[in-house]
């Protein structure tokens, strides 16, 4: 993908591109500020883990791949917020499934970002030959379901307490797909 300028509602111009290795504090950064800011982040904002050299090596991986993705945001030199694509696995029998992930830094929500990330993996995982996008969602987070809906998500499954909470709730998960191949092109689902 070549980087390009997004503007949001505000009329804000961010630069969106690729994360390169050389991004990797920039991405860390980003990782514990968006792990901190909601519950809605699988990890909690201490187990940000990696290495500096771990998300370098991550990232490289991402920029050579051609079934990968890791695009952001970037507000100068700080990442805002990102979307990623990875195949659920390379086996013949799930290679045509991707997984979409995506995270905004608070500050940026409700300006149109997020529309803007979730068309770009969309039209990423089409252009890499999956079938479908796949994401699970924390069941309390009705801004992301709202906007996987308009993006054209639907709902298809729910894990009960999926997730458990430092003060001891939990939160079911919802997931989520979207058909990115007309049906007659894919193979038949029973729906």
């Amino acid at each position: 993908m070549q980087e390009k300028t997004i503007q949001l509602r505000s009329g804000q111009a961010l630069l969106l591109r690729q994360v390169h290795p050389e991004d990797a504090r920039a991405m860390l950064n980003y990782l514990e500020c968006t792990s901190a800011e909601t519950h809605f982040m699988v990890r909690l904002p201490e187990e940000v883990t990696f290495s500096l050299e771990e998300e370098q090596a991550l990232l490289a991986d991402c920029l050579s791949s051609d079934r990968r993705i890791m695009l952001a945001a970037f507000a100068g030199d700080c990442i805002v917020g990102n979307v990623a694509i990875a195949p659920v696995g390379e086996r013949y029998k799930v290679r045509h499934r991707a997984n979409l992930g995506i995270a905004i830094v608070q500050e940026y929500c409700n300006c149109g970002l997020g529309t803007i990330l979730m068309q770009e993996g969309i039209a990423f995982a089409r252009e890499a030959g999956y079938e479908q996008a796949e994401l699970g969602v924390f069941a309390d987070n009705a801004p992301a379901i709202h906007l996987y809906h308009k993006c054209g998500f639907r709902d298809t499954g729910r894990i009960p307490r999926a997730f458990h909470l430092p003060d001891g709730s939990c939160i079911d998960e919802i997931q989520m797909v979207k058909f990115l191949v007309p049906p007659d092109i894919a193979c038949s689902v029973n729906e």
